[in-house]
């Protein structure tokens, strides 16, 4: 099991995978591995394609990460370079920072280095000329100790950092003097300050030099403060994270803050800058904007940067309070020197881009086949694959949509369509003969294979075989079970795999989820759209009224339950009968306290509405205030304790949720003995009961007259 199989070079892959071919069907290695399965353009050769997927055919299980909710989006230009798929966001340096540029690539090159120099210069280069160390030494004020959350016990000693008088009135708090001696730190700044309200990333390797620290106190010229990590009070602050200016505990004490939900603006802090040290095991909530300072020669130690703030679940707190079209804007910058200083001097951002995408692009290639020949495609595919990242990186440099190789699908016939009688009899023979030769299906092709019935019929019949258990039979001839992850149908062999828990059936072969809506999120939709169809049919078949309201999403069963009371109140004739059915049905869920109608239908996600009259005498339902939970609980207890002293020794609570009723045994509780008549044997299902005791209820407790027809 590996996460990143290859990390540097394509020929890491033929060495792990020689680990498990058989010895007369091995990749080539090293040099040779290349020549042979590759071009000079480092592209895949067209006649090596099918010979590679033949070897990893049936030995590679794919599975790729989740991803976020939130888009993605580079920011920049394509093509810049030699660059065919990286968007990038290119700079030109000013003729200061290009002049220093210059003479620090060509350092570089003579002493045959790995263009430190060039790369400290593309940062930042200091009022002097100097840049990297050179600079920091003369332009940055190095104190010990102090530090005001940066250091504990453990970690005393550490520094902190000030710019130089000569370096704040240079930049004198204006971004225009700050592109002369930085495009990169002006234009990012720049940025930030438009739009305050977006926290943002910023990544740098380099912490001394014209690196973090460098930045970092930059910022502070903009009216930035550096965060402790126990901030109350709002204000423009940024979190410095390196190992040698924060100590651990700080770090993951910042961090904290910087996720909490009040934060998800930036409010307290906005602003991360980090070293290599975030780059894996961190993850920063709500970022919108990420700033890649130095890139790497391996693409996957920049894609390990970007994904501290682009994850699953990363931008929950703002997806929850209904933010739309939500993105992360990642700005990989690209410091251009000035061509008429430079010359034909190259910018070493760009041919770090530029030979990390070769590696890439190569590389991606090859998992882009082991993903297409894996053995568990047809189970992961709805899993793996994602949209609207066309050519980029996360779609393997190829069109987002794919197929599994190998895989043919099986034509539905609907001619027999007239022959059924109900819908969900047309859904159950349909998805029937379908699971006789595969196991998963998902909802887009369930859709497609009834195209006579709209989205509503075929979702509400499949929640209708899900809930009744109907049996199906696989391609084995075993009893399945409908079941469902995330939008993906599956069959089981075993009754008790429950929903959403397809991984514990995952050997029956069974798909995992698929990015995108759930099922229950679709059903709810589709319900919401549905409403007046629905409402209509409780009134058109009363006999089902049951089950159509249990099948209904909690908020719509209140809104009815909230309906059929103001209706009473206001005395309205119309569906009387039917409303005061529905009112019986939710017996237990409303009642008149303190002479205000209060629903508690589903409180704990719903919370607890009462009636009121408005200003102009118009009842509406509101959230009730503070004090009526606490009425209500005291409520409840009192019924409950009425229930308790019931003298047929039972008394029975039915949940229109669960579809069930209960009967709990109160026997053995003597009411004289002060106890707490609640606390007793907990209830249980009638079906769970023993004959002999509910005919014993019946007809010794209640002594219900048995039915005419009872006996012969």
């Amino acid at each position: 099991m590996s996460g990143t199989i290859m990390k540097d070079d394509p020929v890491e892959f033929a060495s792990v995978m020689n680990l498990i071919l058989p010895l007369n069907n091995q990749f080539p290695v090293d040099k040779e591995f290349t020549k042979t399965y590759f071009s000079a353009d480092g592209i895949i050769k067209p006649n090596m394609v099918q010979d590679m997927a033949d070897k990893t055919k049936g030995r590679i299980s794919y599975l790729k990460a989740m991803t976020s909710e939130v888009m993605k989006v580079f920011v920049g230009s394509r093509g810049i370079g030699d660059l065919s798929h990286f968007i990038v966001y290119p700079g030109v340096m000013s003729a200061f920072q290009s002049g220093a540029y210059v003479n620090a690539y060509e350092k570089d090159k003579n002493d045959k280095s790995i263009f430190i120099n060039s790369r400290q210069a593309s940062l930042f280069v200091f009022p002097d000329g100097t840049y990297g160390a050179d600079g920091f030494n003369k332009y940055i004020v190095k104190r010990r100790g102090g530090g005001g959350g940066l250091l504990n016990k453990k970690h005393e000693g550490k520094a902190t950092y000030a710019l130089s008088s000569d370096l704040i009135r240079e930049i004198n708090k204006n971004p225009d003097n700050l592109y002369h001696f930085s495009n990169k730190y002006a234009e990012t700044i720049k940025i930030i300050l438009s739009e305050p309200k977006m926290k943002a990333l910023v990544y740098c390797e380099y912490v001394n030099g014209s690196g973090c620290i460098l930045f970092a106190k930059v910022l502070e010229q903009f009216g930035f403060r550096q965060a402790r990590g126990d901030e109350q009070s709002k204000g423009f602050r940024y979190a410095l994270l390196t190992n040698q200016t924060t100590s651990p505990k700080s770090v993951q004490q910042l961090i904290n803050r910087f996720n909490k939900d009040d934060n998800a603006d930036g409010d307290y802090i906005s602003v991360i800058i980090g070293s290599k040290m975030i780059s894996e095991g961190f993850t920063f909530k709500n970022i919108r904007k990420e700033f890649i300072f130095t890139p790497h020669w391996n693409y996957s130690e920049t894609a390990q940067v970007i994904a501290r703030g682009w994850r699953l679940g990363s931008h929950s707190a703002l997806i929850a309070r209904g933010d739309k079209n939500l993105t992360v804007d990642i700005y990989q910058l690209v410091s251009i020197p000035n061509g008429q200083i430079a010359g034909t001097t190259p910018s070493i951002d760009l041919e770090m881009y530029e030979t990390s995408e070769k590696k890439d692009v190569a590389m991606k290639q090859i998992e882009h086949i082991a993903k297409l020949n894996a053995f568990d495609c047809p189970l992961t595919i709805d899993r793996n694959k994602i949209a609207g990242y066309d050519d980029m990186r996360e779609c393997d440099y190829v069109q987002c949509d794919y197929q599994c190789a190998g895989v043919i699908g099986a034509p539905l016939d609907v001619s027999t369509y007239n022959i059924y009688h109900t819908i969900t009899t047309i859904v159950e023979n349909g998805i029937g003969k379908y699971f006789k030769t595969n196991f998963y299906l998902s909802i887009d092709s369930l859709y497609s294979m009834f195209p006579q019935l709209d989205t509503f019929e075929v979702v509400k019949s499949i929640k209708t075989l899900i809930d009744k258990d109907t049996q199906f039979f696989n391609k084995y001839g075993h009893p399945s079970y409908l079941r469902i992850q995330g939008d993906m149908l599956y069959i089981s062999s075993d009754a008790r795999v429950p929903n959403n828990d397809q991984l514990a059936d995952y050997y029956a072969k069974h798909l995992i989820i698929q990015n995108g809506d759930s099922f229950n999120h679709i059903l709810e939709n589709l319900h919401r759209d549905e409403i007046p169809t629905i409402v209509a049919s409780i009134f058109k078949y009363p006999d089902y009224m049951r089950s159509i309201i249990s099948s209904l999403p909690d908020v719509v069963q209140r809104e009815l339950l909230t309906g059929s009371i103001q209706a009473e109140v206001l005395d309205i004739e119309m569906n009387k009968d039917i409303r005061r059915k529905m009112l019986t049905f939710f017996k237990g869920f409303y009642d008149k306290i303190n002479d205000s109608w209060v629903v508690w239908l589903y409180k704990e996600a719903l919370g607890i509405v009462c009636m009121e009259e408005n200003e102009d005498g118009q009842l509406r339902w509101v959230h009730c205030h503070d004090q009526v939970p606490e009425i209500l609980d005291k409520y409840i207890d009192k019924k409950r304790d009425e229930l308790a002293k019931s003298p047929i020794g039972f008394y029975g609570l039915y949940n229109p949720q669960l579809n069930e009723f209960c009967l709990r045994d109160i026997r053995t509780v003597s009411p004289g003995a002060g106890g707490d008549l609640r606390k007793i044997t907990v209830g249980r299902r009638c079906t769970d009961w023993g004959q002999k005791t509910l005919i014993d209820i019946i007809v010794r407790k209640i002594k219900l007259e048995p039915p005419v027809a009872f006996m012969p």
